[in-house]
């Protein structure tokens, strides 16, 4: 039962982007928060997990306020059943207001647990957001190389597509971090914190500027770790996982052109424990984009035609291509992530 999100079909599982959680990674998750709330967060605060699964990031402690929310009923009735989770309650957090793809009818918060929220923001407790919300992108080659068609269509990306919010519109773990600010200011909490699994592409990603800049506008950074993500079951080891945590309040807020650091840890297996190997300082490259910089010393040189090739092998015959002349090679980079950077990277013949 406790390992009941890492058996659901592996399809559907990478389909919606759901992982289970290990407990080694849940631990140090745990770590992080108290650096930057304090040894008694868990007793003091109003926590809630959004997207719970059967539990797995908040089983067999002691919290002081905790709340579960899933959209899966079976789950829902699993932590029920064993009596974990604090109030539980079915809820799609994506979709709030409106009608839910995973079961019929509305999307509310149940009326108890509005009205605990609202009573425990009026006494000025901290609500803490902690969560592993789903990994899915609308639109992205998913592990078939089929496109996972209407996976973020939720009332949160009508919500962030009007805001102009782009392309994290379309990331499901962008729309929990956007909808944990909503909720709480919704409820009226003047602190809150948002600790959560994701990837690290929405602090360094040109995609995710609009995003970056509302959500560092409103949230101090307070710190985060990364870790292959195939510490995740069945998950490749060609990306990474992060866990940060995010302070919103009166004042809060993060420069968007620093460095953010992050501590990287690997799993020792003779101890079953994370092992720190290093650290890394994230940052993203707004005004000072590679793709700009790399084209400054081919600006008015005479340009010839070329083909227009996507491997050392393939050339494609749409759209029109230009090198400089003499040209020896181009750099093809069409991605900015480590995942692709085998197959999409690379020094191509003119």
């Amino acid at each position: 039962l406790a390992k009941r999100d890492e058996l659901i079909e592996d399809e559907a599982r990478r389909f919606q982007g759901a992982f289970y959680t290990p407990e080694i990674w849940r631990d140090e998750a745990l770590k992080e928060i108290e650096k930057s709330l304090g040894p008694n967060w868990k007793e003091e605060c109003v926590v809630w997990d959004c997207a719970a699964g059967t539990g797995n990031l908040t089983r067999d402690l002691d919290w002081g306020c905790l709340l579960s929310s899933t959209v899966e009923g079976t789950d829902v009735d699993v932590m029920r059943r064993f009596g974990w989770g604090g109030t539980v309650f079915q809820y799609d957090f994506l979709n709030d207001g409106a009608e839910s793809p995973f079961f019929d009818g509305i999307s509310a918060v149940p009326a108890d647990v509005d009205a605990l929220l609202r009573k425990c923001a009026a006494e000025g407790k901290r609500l803490v957001f902690f969560i592993n919300p789903p990994y899915a992108a609308h639109s992205t080659v998913g592990t078939s190389g089929d496109l996972k068609v209407g996976v973020a269509k939720t009332s949160v990306n009508t919500q962030m597509r009007a805001t102009k919010m782009g392309l994290a519109s379309r990331q499901l773990y962008a729309q929990f971090m956007f909808q944990c600010r909503q909720m709480a200011e919704k409820y009226g909490f003047a602190d809150y914190t948002v600790a959560l699994f994701s990837m690290p592409k929405f602090m360094c990603s040109g995609s995710f500027k609009k995003f970056r800049n509302w959500w560092y506008g409103a949230h101090h950074y307070g710190g985060g770790f990364l870790f292959q993500a195939s510490q995740f079951a069945d998950v490749k080891g060609s990306w990474g996982i992060c866990f940060t945590t995010w302070t919103g309040g009166k004042g809060s807020m993060t420069r968007a052109d620093v460095d953010l650091p992050m501590r990287v840890f690997k799993r020792s297996d003779e101890c079953a424990r994370a092992h720190l190997i290093g650290l890394k300082l994230v940052y993203n490259s707004d005004g000072r984009e590679a793709s700009k910089w790399v084209r400054e010393p081919i600006k008015g040189l005479k340009k010839v035609g070329a083909p227009n090739m996507t491997s050392g092998l393939r050339v494609k015959e749409a759209g029109k291509k230009t090198a400089a002349a003499n040209a020896l090679y181009s750099f093809n980079c069409d991605s900015n992530t480590v995942q692709q950077s085998s197959t999409v990277t690379c020094l191509l013949p003119v």
